[in-house]
């Protein structure tokens, strides 16, 4: 979120483990990683300048099309809105608050 980085710690959990298990892991993240970065789009609806009323129309949009659309996760900020799922889920899920706001 906003640029921010987690960093994840591997090492074996036992000493008699096999010495190459931390490689296969960090391996298995960094092949999923870069799955959910090819799979995932993240779109932005941005609060800042708007009034409270627009906001509130925008977050309003948001909670309401939610149950319509389970797999998109929705992160709601004070300066903006985050919209993270397919590329098509996110875009239609924009498409549709949009045309709730007007």
């Amino acid at each position: 979120v906003d640029g921010e980085i987690t960093t994840i710690c591997i090492k074996n959990a036992q000493e008699c483990s096999q010495p190459n298990n931390e490689k296969v892991v960090k391996a298995l993240f960094e092949e999923y990683s870069l799955a959910l970065h090819f799979e995932l789009r993240k779109e932005t609806l941005t609060l800042k300048g708007k009034g409270s009323k627009d906001k509130r129309n925008i977050k309003l949009a948001c909670e309401q099309l939610s149950s319509r659309f389970p797999q998109v996760q929705i992160n709601f900020y004070e300066t903006h809105i985050d919209i993270i799922g397919s590329s098509s889920d996110t875009n239609l899920f924009k498409k549709e608050v949009m045309e709730l706001i007007r």
